[in-house]
């Protein structure tokens, strides 16, 4: 297992539920929606994601989700693996 494997493994799923839709393009708000969480508590888990698998922004995410083959495309949408 890589590294940012083993840093995936350790994400909430509510955490890989927001990497999901981040990857996607939503923003915190239609993340929020989706999720019934307020945004502080949106910017929090990405927060978290962000710190846990030690990148600063969401393309930085996207990036090495994508390099490790943790990302996969369904009915036109982003998916991430299951750990």
């Amino acid at each position: 297992m890589n590294t940012t494997q083993t840093k995936i493994s350790h994400l909430t799923k509510q955490e890989l539920r927001v990497a999901e839709l981040v990857i996607n393009g939503k923003t915190i708000k239609q993340i929020s929606e989706r999720l019934c969480i307020s945004e502080d508590t949106t910017r929090s888990h990405l927060m978290n994601l962000y710190r846990k698998m030690g990148v600063n922004k969401s393309t930085e995410m996207f990036k090495a989700l994508l390099i490790n083959g943790l990302i996969i495309i369904t009915n036109q949408e982003l998916k991430l693996l299951p750990k």
